[in-house]
């Protein structure tokens, strides 16, 4: 494990050095590509409210829903 997080920020150290060569355009350029990049990721890994339909369903499986609203709602008064 420890030889894949070396390796890692090996790269990554080459591809800062990389970057520091060049020129500012260049740098914006690469910046540009690399927010891209992370928008297109986080799309990709967002959650729908629609994912939670259904979630804890087995809950309410046993249980008036009836009688558990009354009971809410003489507990406000």
């Amino acid at each position: 494990m420890e030889s894949k997080t070396t390796s890692s920020s090996t790269r990554v150290r080459r591809i800062m050095k990389d970057i520091d060569r060049l020129n500012d355009m260049d740098r914006q350029d690469v910046l540009s590509r690399i927010v891209l990049m992370l928008k297109k990721t986080n799309v990709k890994n967002r959650s729908h409210l629609t994912d939670l339909k259904g979630l804890g369903k087995e809950l309410w499986t046993n249980r008036d829903i009836d009688a558990y609203i009354a009971n809410e709602r003489d507990a406000w008064d």
